[in-house]
């Protein structure tokens, strides 16, 4: 995905060649950090799968999960992308202190405010797992609203160091708790938990980067006041995505028992790289499109970022899917085999959530955070709707089905408004051509079951992808393969 960010290199101007570079720059820094966090998140499955044999167990761990990331946006009411817009770019040390202050103040009350209401549930109902499930969700609250105030503050290689440094302490504990002590789910829980935790106390006792910002006395509540309005608005949209992305977990429950939420949870997991990419691309995206928003030729480039991006994910989701194909009988334990046939058409939600967000950035930019609720009400009940009526029949299927309309659905509406009101992308041939190739390989995951059927579509693939990729791709893709020769 890389080869993306070089396309700016044809844009001749010195204002476009330093966006460039620092887009490059940026990505790179992200694609550490990230890449890093999902390969070790990766192996984790195989440990997870073996020491929890029963996968109806561990389909309790997807669901407090998948609940933690639904409710992680309403318990810090979004302070996360607050915190992070209102310091992106702000030389002010007065005014970031200001922000900070207030965003991890309203985020004390905002927790405590879940404590309390987990204490009334634990006192009228029995429900396994709630205080290790709010623990995680206090955690990851507080997590992702310091990783962003990292990332706001200019320090990207300190906000990667944060993302490594929690997963790699989360897997040292899954091997104490999981593999050594045998305690299943509540190590599993437990270690998500510490290892975040771990993170967050080696950064800040090592560089104090946030804590020696704070002063609980100085609040500006004007300013507060702002973050609010920005951030409130992407609330009901942050639960919208987790709706759309994971709430298929409580209707597999539901219609399917948890032994197929385990082993949907598992297969999930591999679609998880794509998904991992396309948040390295939003991140580099987002800051180069907040800053770039006001620019003579925005259509321009942002039409040529988008194609690019369109390939490079065609590209990734059928080399990906079919490399796991073919590994997937070792990867995870042998009760839960049966959902590989899965593999590709989560990949194709994946990358469908990676379009529809690239459009979500038109909305940020222009601070209309508002309208992004809308085109996710729409998604969100047309998702649940779609679940409903689709798993009772087709089971796991049925699911898949509900997110690819979903995604689907939400790509045109916010294609649409954002044409008229933001930026107009062009779509080129090259990203239709992508489609085609996509859907082709649906067909070939499912039916082939020969190796060298796979291996001959996939370098076809490759081939057609890389002769009818952007003209700055295959520039670009020229000149490393010249540089190579002349070695």
């Amino acid at each position: 995905m890389d080869i993306v960010t070089n396309d700016i290199e044809n844009i001749e101007s010195t204002t476009h060649q330093s966006r460039g570079g620092k887009f490059l720059k940026d990505f790179g820094v992200y694609s550490i950090g990230i890449l890093g966090v999902k390969l070790i998140t990766f192996l984790l499955v195989p440990l997870y799968t073996y020491f929890v044999k029963d996968p109806a167990e561990y389909g309790y761990w997807e669901l407090c999960l998948t609940f933690c990331m639904i409710a992680t946006p309403a318990a810090s009411t979004q302070l996360r992308d607050g915190v992070f817009r209102f310091l992106l770019g702000e030389s002010s040390e007065k005014t970031r202190e200001n922000v900070l202050n207030y965003v991890y103040r309203q985020l004390g009350i905002n927790l405590s405010i879940v404590l309390i209401i987990s204490l009334c549930v634990f006192s009228v109902s029995d429900i396994a797992y709630l205080w290790q499930t709010t623990s995680l969700l206090v955690t990851m609250a507080i997590y992702e609203v310091y990783a962003q105030s990292v990332r706001g503050l200019g320090n990207n290689k300190l906000f990667v160091a944060n993302g490594l440094l929690g997963t790699f302490a989360i897997g040292v504990f899954s091997v104490l708790f999981v593999a050594l002590l045998d305690m299943r789910v509540n190590g599993i829980i437990l270690s998500n938990i510490f290892g975040r935790w771990a993170a967050m106390i080696l950064i800040e006792v090592r560089t104090r980067f946030v804590i020696s910002r704070l002063n609980w006395r100085k609040i500006d509540w004007r300013l507060g006041k702002r973050i609010l309005f920005y951030s409130l608005p992407l609330l009901p949209t942050a639960m919208g995505w987790w709706i759309i992305s994971s709430s298929n977990r409580f209707f597999i429950k539901y219609y399917c028992g948890l032994e197929a939420t385990g082993t949907f949870g598992v297969v999930s997991k591999f679609s998880g790289v794509i998904y991992s990419l396309s948040i390295i691309f939003y991140q580099t995206w987002q800051e180069t499109a907040l800053l770039q928003y006001q620019s003579a030729d925005k259509n321009k480039f942002f039409s040529l970022i988008f194609n690019s991006y369109v390939s490079a994910l065609g590209l990734l989701l059928i080399i990906y899917s079919f490399f796991v194909k073919w590994n997937y009988g070792w990867l995870v334990g042998a009760n839960y085999q049966s959902n590989s046939i899965y593999i590709y058409s989560l990949g194709c939600v994946s990358t469908l959530y990676a379009i529809s967000s690239y459009f979500e950035l038109g909305y940020q930019c222009s601070r209309e955070t508002l309208r992004i609720f809308w085109s996710v009400l729409v998604a969100t009940i047309i998702n649940i709707a779609l679940n409903i009526t689709l798993i009772p029949i087709y089971g796991i299927t049925g699911t898949i089905v509900a997110s690819l309309l979903s995604y689907i659905v939400l790509i045109a509406y916010r294609w649409t408004e954002t044409s008229q009101r933001y930026f107009k992308v062009n779509v080129s041939m090259t990203s239709v051509l992508v489609l085609a190739v996509v859907i082709a390989g649906q067909f070939v995951f499912v039916y082939s079951r020969q190796w060298w059927i796979d291996a001959l579509f996939m370098c076809v693939a490759t081939v057609i992808m890389v002769l009818y990729s952007p003209k700055p791709v295959r520039e670009k893709l020229s000149a490393l393969v010249a540089k190579y020769r002349g070695r």
